[in-house]
């Protein structure tokens, strides 16, 4: 992912990767996030709005209860 990341930034190419639950590492490098769940789309946006989003929504974050975003936003919607 280092690779990509630096691909993008030095080369400008554009990097869509498919990724299932990345460490908050690796969900650092992110710039922008489009997340389906069951085909559906959920949220396209920048990485850093993921939660304010959600937020929006009723779905709110805490990351003493859920920790990193990357593990929170898996499924919060299935548990309503």
């Amino acid at each position: 992912m280092g690779y990509l990341k630096r691909m993008v930034r030095e080369q400008s190419h554009v990097v869509i990767a498919s990724i299932h639950q990345p460490r908050s590492a690796i969900w650092l490098m992110f710039d922008a996030v489009t997340l389906l769940a069951s085909g559906r789309l959920m949220y396209h946006g920048p990485r850093e709005g993921i939660t304010a989003w959600f937020g929006s929504l009723g779905y709110n974050y805490d990351p003493s209860l859920h920790g990193v975003p990357s593990d929170w936003w898996v499924a919060p919607w299935a548990t309503r």
